[in-house]
């Protein structure tokens, strides 16, 4: 029989024991601890990877990312066959000849439609963060105003959009910038395809928040953010 931990915390009478034998009998290991000025209290963290949601299906807690590398090729696939106008395709790339006035037309909708997707998407980005923390950029603004705390999240939360947007939104934003071409809409509808990649941005996030988060606070310590006791 198996057993597998995702998260657990536990009490114990004497620390070095303990580390001992999470070191010993299951390999953890100690990844950093918090201490109040009282010291009334130690928070020893303990693990063998840092933690993604593939945690408890890798061995190292960190699985190769198969989507991604999918979505990525499929973006550039298509990024090429536009832009290299491959003779083979052109019957199916540009079935359709773009319609300039309806391109026109489009393209103040296209940029509602990016403006609202774009808000949504910070919206749930900031709900994902703060379900998963306890405590995100608007829960900061709403309930420390400016603070250091909010700097700090508005600082996670820009390096979030920024990874998601090279990651997973642009590859979004490409495929669908040439689905849309292929239905014979130019770059008045760019809008539309902007706020398809954004949403990849909330998609990235919600499966990487731990390992980035882990990240940052490997290079800054949280104590000296969030104070203890």
């Amino acid at each position: 029989m198996k057993f597998r931990f995702d998260h657990n915390s536990i009490n114990v009478r004497d620390l070095e024991k303990s580390l001992n034998f999470y070191k010993e009998a299951l390999g953890i290991t100690e990844t950093r601890q918090i201490e109040p000025p009282d010291r009334s209290f130690k928070l020893i963290f303990l693990g063998d990877h840092l933690y993604t949601i593939q945690a408890k299906d890798s061995q190292d807690g960190i699985a190769f990312p198969y989507i991604l590398v999918i979505i990525w090729i499929i973006a550039l696939c298509l990024f090429l066959l536009f832009r290299f106008k491959i003779s083979l395709l052109k019957p199916i790339l540009y079935k359709k000849e773009i319609d300039e006035q309806r391109d026109e037309k489009i393209k103040k909708y296209a940029l509602i439609v990016h403006i609202a997707l774009l808000i949504i998407v910070f919206i749930m980005l900031d709900r994902e963060i703060s379900f998963q923390f306890g405590m995100s950029a608007l829960d900061a603004f709403v309930g420390e105003g400016n603070s250091l705390i909010l700097l700090v999240f508005i600082i996670i939360e820009l390096i979030m959009w920024v990874i998601g947007f090279f990651i997973l939104a642009l590859p979004l934003r490409l495929i669908a910038s040439s689905g849309l071409r292929i239905f014979g809409f130019g770059k008045g509808a760019k809008g539309i395809g902007k706020g398809i990649g954004a949403i990849g941005i909330w998609i990235f996030g919600t499966i990487y928040i731990k390992l980035i988060i882990n990240l940052i606070f490997l290079m800054i310590d949280p104590s000296t953010i969030f104070p203890m006791g």
